[in-house]
């Protein structure tokens, strides 16, 4: 019997644990690490430079204010912030060690539909 009891209670878990629609407004905020692939720049006509940039793994952070319809749809502002340090600069045909800060700022207007789904993803 406690061996069906325990059986039972891991299908009825998950089924317990399944998410209802947002209704109203909300708030999120996201943060994590960005990290930036080396970033190449061929030669122009011109010259004989070409420049690889390396990057230092830096901050990644969102934000965003919506609302929930009730029933799975949601409009939402959104913005996020990405911020890395460059290490060093290669110049071919001379190297050189430099510094500097990539910045990138983004904006988003969101339209979301949550679906109901009958198991747990």
């Amino acid at each position: 019997m406690r061996r069906f009891a325990a059986a039972l209670s891991f299908v009825a878990l998950p089924l317990s644990a399944l998410a209802q629609p947002v209704t109203g407004p909300y708030f999120s905020l996201g943060a994590g690490v960005s990290l930036q692939q080396n970033e190449d720049h061929k030669k122009p006509a011109a010259t004989d430079v070409e420049h690889q940039l390396t990057f230092h793994p830096g901050f990644a952070g969102q934000a965003s204010l919506g609302y929930g319809m009730g029933y799975g749809l949601r409009f939402e502002a959104e913005g996020d912030f990405i911020d890395n340090v460059v290490r060093s600069e290669e110049k071919y045909p001379v190297s050189r060690r430099t510094g500097g800060v990539e910045e990138k700022y983004g904006g988003y207007v969101n339209a979301i539909y949550d679906f109901d789904l009958p198991f747990p993803v």
